[in-house]
């Protein structure tokens, strides 16, 4: 059977900063390669969606998903869902906190997104996110 899946148009944007220490760790590490056979690089491929997509993003976010538990309550729990970005393979995040930003999708990737895919920030791309 097909899985489903949702696209979401947007443009590369700076994140703020706290994906690469987040992608870092190695309790993270050890879930993402049990769960999907790699690990992600330092960072996150930030992408800012329309204010129309905001809407399906967050019913996207009411599914199940594949869940990063942290140890360490200092830490919060995230759901995955497996992403592609042109021929790149990635992994949605979605932290699981209060007033987490609507319009901007987070990736994390085996590889370096922006040098992969060759773009910068105010540059186009497309994200298929699968939905398990």
């Amino acid at each position: 059977m097909a899985r489903e899946t949702v696209r979401f148009a947007g443009r590369v944007a700076t994140g703020v900063g706290e994906g690469a220490f987040f992608s870092s760790l190695d309790w993270l590490h050890r879930q993402l390669q049990d769960g999907f056979g790699w690990v992600p690089v330092p960072g996150t491929f930030n992408v800012r969606i329309e204010e129309a997509d905001v809407a399906r993003f967050q019913q996207l976010q009411q599914r199940d998903a594949f869940q990063v538990v942290p140890p360490d309550p200092k830490f919060c729990p995230a759901k995955c869902f497996a992403a592609r970005i042109g021929t790149a393979q990635g992994l949605l995040v979605v932290p699981q906190v209060a007033n987490y930003r609507r319009d901007v999708l987070e990736i994390m990737a085996p590889v370096r997104l922006r040098d992969a895919l060759r773009v910068g920030d105010g540059d186009p791309v497309e994200v298929e996110i699968e939905i398990p």
